[in-house]
């Protein structure tokens, strides 16, 4: 398995999974086609960039044409002080 960083060709990747009903039913719904294209730029950006963690998960080294899907981690302030 490898996990590399999302980057512009993942488009097609991100339309089956993140227009998804079924994949998305418990992340807010699936996501409109046509924001996909502004959402790989901005997460492969922020990869880059080592903003996030915005990976794509390939279970086979050896064809890496092949997404089995992805894991984002970004991190953020909540205001909240948890001390």
């Amino acid at each position: 398995m490898l996990l590399r960083d999302v980057g512009l060709g993942d488009v097609e990747s991100y339309v089956r999974m993140r227009c998804d009903p079924v994949m998305m039913a418990d992340l807010g719904g699936p996501l409109p086609r046509e924001d996909i294209e502004a959402n790989v730029r901005r997460e492969a950006r922020e990869a880059a960039a080592d903003i996030a963690w915005n990976k794509m998960i390939i279970p086979d080294e050896s064809e890496p044409g092949v997404v089995a899907g992805g894991v984002n981690l970004w991190s953020h302030e909540t205001g909240d002080d948890l001390s």
